[in-house]
């Protein structure tokens, strides 16, 4: 165990935290907003990433990432506003079942949070494939997001593999 693993691990129980905080039906939301954001963020970061380019001038890698999580975090704060206004049950949370189902899909958001991370700090080679060998834990968390991605968009036509998509999209933003 290194400290990639520790750090994967902190970043999964804190998500378990939030979920036995939060209850069922708020997770239920935020793991939905969670792959759509994933799904959207990936789907249209290259148009936004243009516009960063153009407009604001920065790097094309600085404008991918951030394009990807303006995105990201909207749609999540969308889902999130949305079960404020339309999903809160009163004492939902307070039940045992509903914090411990919370903290269930808590770690099923964890580890897509975490994966989705581990992919985004590998365009920049971290960490190092020495470390990623020694890791108990990496190549388990590694592919989560970019699988879900996969599942949850097959059903869109001309949809591509996760990385294929993220690739094709890098090389369609044109730099400045």
């Amino acid at each position: 165990m290194n400290i990639t693993d520790i750090l994967i691990a902190i970043g999964v129980l804190f998500f378990v935290a939030l979920g036995v905080r939060d209850g069922f039906f708020k997770k239920l939301y935020g793991i939905i907003g969670f792959i759509g954001g994933l799904v959207a963020a990936t789907k249209f970061m290259s148009p936004l990433a243009e516009i960063f380019v153009e407009s604001l001038g920065i790097s094309h890698d600085g404008a991918m990432i951030f394009a990807f999580f303006i995105i990201f975090a909207g749609i999540i704060l969308i889902a999130n506003l949305f079960y404020r206004w339309f999903g809160q049950s009163s004492g939902e949370s307070v039940h045992l079942w509903s914090r411990i189902a919370g903290g269930l899909l808590g770690a099923a958001q964890g580890l897509l949070a975490v994966s989705l991370i581990l992919v985004m700090l590998d365009f920049f080679q971290i960490p190092e494939e020495e470390t990623k060998k020694e890791s108990i834990l990496y190549y388990d968390v590694y592919p989560l997001a970019p699988t879900i991605f996969d599942y949850t968009t097959r059903w869109m036509p001309d949809s591509k593999r996760f990385f294929d998509e993220i690739k094709g999209k890098i090389e369609t933003v044109k730099m400045p």
